[in-house]
């Protein structure tokens, strides 16, 4: 995520939006709508998935995408618009049992909630489908740092950054869980890659004395 802010990725939106338009059938759309979720745009995001389900309202992707912008956005949201959070990621489990993405996105809800014992549940059935389902990795770790399962949340940050090396927010999550363990050459290790790749050399000072500033 980091990453693609270091980029011109709103760009990139624009780009894939005005593609859009001149081919709706296309991917362009998605990966439109996509990119403004992964950016944290979640205005952009509900009505570029809101858009898409006008085509397709029972479309797995869609569906789901609805689900976390609206989370994104304004956890209330949900409620107020998808119906129940939970209930909500259910349904699509329901239409589509064997979709990771479903599950995985059941779990995010539950995390977000605080709900981190049954967000696990779903987060591991989510990858007994499909082991390498990222944004299960992703709420997966999530919920173990929370549930304060330090070790096994490494493990889980590892697991994400082999899945995606692009992964900055999971790196510098990571180096932090390594200083809590007392870990500090790896913690430091972490962080200067997170530094040296996630961050213009402009601001690196300044987001280093930051971050020692928390440890």
């Amino acid at each position: 995520m980091l990453a693609m802010m270091a980029g011109n990725t709103d760009d990139a939106i624009q780009a894939f939006a005005k593609l859009g338009q001149e081919n709706p059938k296309g991917p362009a759309r998605f990966l439109a709508a996509y990119l403004s979720l992964r950016l944290g745009h979640a205005e952009a995001a509900a009505r570029a998935y809101d858009a898409l389900a006008q085509d397709d309202p029972f479309h797995p992707w869609v569906r789901v995408g609805q689900v976390l912008a609206r989370l994104q956005g304004d956890p209330a949201a949900v409620e107020r618009g998808l119906g129940p959070a939970p209930d909500s990621a259910k349904g699509v489990i329901a239409l589509w049992p064997e979709m990771p993405e479903a599950h995985a996105t059941l779990g995010c809800v539950h995390v977000l909630r605080g709900e981190h014992a049954l967000a696990l549940k779903a987060l591991d059935r989510a990858l007994e489908l499909d082991p390498d389902t990222l944004e299960a990795h992703r709420w997966r770790a999530a919920a173990l740092a929370a549930l304060d399962d330090k070790c096994e949340a490494v493990v889980a940050f590892t697991r994400v950054l082999a899945l995606d090396p692009t992964a900055g927010d999971a790196l510098l999550r990571r180096a932090e869980l390594y200083f809590d363990l007392g870990e500090k050459r790896r913690g430091q290790a972490d962080l200067k890659v997170y530094l040296d790749r996630f961050v213009p050399e402009a601001d690196r000072e300044r987001v280093k004395a930051y971050l020692e500033a928390k440890k």
